[in-house]
Formats: structure tokens, C-alpha cells, sequence
């Protein structure tokens, strides 16, 4: 076979000689589409830290224009990682009262906790000015969750101890 292919001129060397200069022109096609790609993906990166440095930019603007935002936001956040929804966090943030019932998760408990009926609201924190805090039923947010847990204990039969209020003398 070979013979008659060498009488004919397509030798089995010639065709792989032809094979390799097939290959070698695919491998410069895919080394100059490399090239373009890396050039189009810096371009890209440059587009992109150019937006992202003008939405900080614009970011810091709203601010220092409304610097009570930070501070709704993480309000916006502890509600939705409490489990109110949408239009219960709308209205919160309103910082009217706000009636709800159903269940509350607590990070610090780990397990949720339901509730027949609350009122929860936003107000100036007492101690830090610049601050809010999240109130349910007159409490803090964090010291609902305590009384809910107390109340958990005492239900299944496990006594706990209060303890004394801030400023009260626990005696000897």
C-alpha cells in the first residue's frame, strides 16, 4: 500500500508532515485568539475598577449626605436576619410600631422563638447617640430573646435564676 502510495506521491510521511503543519497553523490561530482574549479581559477589569471606584465614590456621597443610612441598613439587616419580611421590614424602618405575630429567629439561641402578638419599633439608642436599636415589646431586641428563652426553660421544668437589675446591690 505504501509502495503504491510512494508511486502516486501521497507517502505516509507526507501525509503526516501535512498533519503537523495543519496543527501548527490551529496552534497559532488559538495562540493569537489567546492573546485577544487576554487583552479584551484586562479591558474588562479596567471597565470594572473603573465602576466600582465611581459607585464607592457615589456611595460615600449618599453617606455623607444621609448618615443615618448606615445605620438603617443594619437595621434592614437584623430584621431580615430576625425573620420579618418585606413589608414588615418597610414599615419598621418607617420607625413606627410596628404588630406582628409568628416566629423570631435568635442568633444567640440558635432556634426561633413564637410569638402570639408584639409590637416592634426602632429608636435613638439611648446610649450611643449616633445609633438605633431594635425594640420588641418595650425591650431590646436581645433581652426579648433572654425573657423568651427564660420562659422556654421554665416551661420544660428547668429553674432559672434572675439576675439582679443594674445597679442593685446583690448583697453578701
Amino acid at each position: 500500500m505504501d509502495g503504491i502510495g510512494s508511486l502516486v506521491g501521497t507517502s505516509k510521511v507526507k501525509r503526516q508532515q501535512q498533519e503537523i503543519e495543519n496543527l501548527k497553523e490551529e496552534n497559532a490561530g488559538l495562540q493569537t485568539e489567546i492573546k485577544t482574549l487576554k487583552e479584551q479581559i484586562q479591558t474588562n477589569e479596567r471597565k470594572h475598577i473603573k465602576v466600582a471606584d465611581k459607585l464607592r465614590q457615589e456611595l460615600d456621597r449618599i453617606y455623607s449626605l444621609f448618615p443615618k443610612i448606615k445605620e438603617l441598613l443594619r437595621m434592614e439587616n437584623l430584621c431580615r436576619h430576625l425573620g420579618f419580611g418585606e413589608s414588615q421590614i418597610k414599615a419598621i424602618l418607617e420607625m413606627k410600631p410596628v404588630g406582628f405575630k409568628g416566629k423570631l429567629y435568635s442568633s444567640e439561641y440558635s432556634r426561633h422563638f413564637e410569638t402570639e402578638y408584639s409590637v416592634t419599633e426602632i429608636k435613638p439608642s439611648s446610649n450611643e447617640p449616633d445609633r438605633l436599636k431594635l425594640t420588641i415589646d418595650g425591650v431590646s431586641d436581645t433581652n426579648w430573646f433572654r425573657q423568651k428563652y427564660r420562659e422556654f426553660q421554665e416551661s420544660i421544668g428547668i429553674k432559672v435564676k434572675q439576675k439582679p437589675e443594674m445597679g442593685k446591690s446583690r448583697g453578701i
